[in-house]
């Protein structure tokens, strides 16, 4: 079987396996004997470059939730413009802001009702990133990376649910808004 194949299937093993409460690296070893792979070709370096991909999906995961934050911040500006129309407010815009500052302008100036709860869980997603990235090479094992990532995942899930209320949250107040116009 050609390599760029065997990398190939390889890599789905591992996509398909990473977030199964079992080694995705033992996944990987079994698939290259049942592959006849080259140890060499498809050893360690292979493997590392593979759970690279899963370093990627946490640092996704926190940037995806970022953007939630983001898109909250600005749904709230736009529901206190059109509550004070016609006055206009010119909202101070800061150039692109850190998670940190996007969480603290959440907590002093947007309000919807599971408001503790996403900032709790977004605190968490935050230190899974910090412990992958600070703490990825004093590692002896990637198996902690798998299990950093699985948490990543549950804890995107959740808030994901969360931002998806709120977000509703603010379109009701939008419809509240326009039938009062009518």
């Amino acid at each position: 079987m050609p390599d760029v194949l065997i990398a190939v299937v390889l890599g789905v093993v591992q996509g398909l396996t990473e977030f199964l409460p079992v080694s995705s690296h033992a996944h990987l070893v079994l698939g290259q004997r049942l592959l006849g792979a080259d140890p060499v070709r498809f050893g360690l370096p292979f493997d590392v470059a593979v759970h690279l991909g899963t370093l990627a999906a946490v640092l996704i995961y926190h940037q995806l939730v970022e953007e939630m934050l983001r898109l909250l911040v600005r749904d709230s500006h736009f529901v206190t413009q059109v509550a004070l129309r016609p006055s206009r407010i010119e909202f101070a815009s800061q150039p692109r802001q850190m998670f940190g500052q996007l969480q603290q302008e959440i907590r002093e100036a947007v309000d919807f009702s599971q408001k503790a709860k996403l900032l709790k869980l977004a605190d968490a997603i935050n230190r899974i990133r910090v412990e992958v990235v600070h703490k990825l090479t004093r590692r002896g094992s990637l198996s902690g990376l798998t299990r950093d990532a699985r948490r990543a995942k549950s804890t995107y899930d959740r808030i994901f649910a969360i931002f998806d209320d709120a977000h509703d949250d603010f379109r009701v107040v939008l419809s509240a808004y326009k039938r009062d116009l009518e």
